[in-house]
C-alpha cells in the first residue's frame, strides 16, 4: 500500500482511493462496492489481463460502474514490465529505474522496503 500511495502522490492522483480488501476474492470484494463507485482495473495489455479481469469483475459487480479497462491499461510494449522482474532486481541489488513511474526515485522505493539502492534482499516478508 505504501508503495502504491507513493506512486499516486507523485502522479498527483488525489481523486483515487486505495482500499485494502479483507475479502477472500475480488468477486466478494465487489459486492461491497457502492452505487457511486467507479472501478478501474489495475492491469496491463500483456496476456489479455484487461479482458480476463473485466469478465471476473462483471460477474461480481452488483452496483457501481466498471470503467472500460481498455481506457486504463498500462502499455506493456515490446518488453513487458513484470512484477517478477522488479522484485528480482530488488532482491539482487540491481537498478530498478526501468520499473519506476516518472517522478519516483529508486531511493524512495527502496526506503519502503527498508533498503538502500544496490542493497540485496534475499527474502521477502511473509504475509
Amino acid at each position: 500500500m505504501e508503495l502504491l500511495e507513493l506512486y499516486l502522490e507523485r502522479a498527483d492522483l488525489t481523486n483515487v482511493e486505495l482500499r485494502l480488501a479483507s475479502y477472500a476474492s475480488l468477486t466478494h470484494y465487489l459486492k461491497s462496492v457502492g452505487p457511486d463507485d467507479q472501478i478501474i482495473l489495475a492491469a496491463s495489455n500483456k496476456d489479455n489481463d484487461g479482458q480476463r479481469f473485466h469478465r471476473q469483475v462483471r460477474q461480481g459487480l452488483s452496483q457501481g460502474q466498471l470503467l472500460r479497462p481498455e481506457d486504463f491499461l498500462f502499455p506493456a510494449g515490446k518488453s513487458p514490465l513484470r512484477a517478477t522482474h522488479f522484485r528480482g532486481a530488488i532482491e539482487m541489488g540491481k537498478s530498478i529505474d526501468t520499473y519506476l513511474p516518472q517522478g519516483v526515485s529508486a531511493e524512495e522505493v527502496c526506503a519502503v522496503y527498508g533498503l538502500t539502492p544496490g542493497q540485496r534482499r534475499y527474502r521477502w516478508p511473509r504475509r
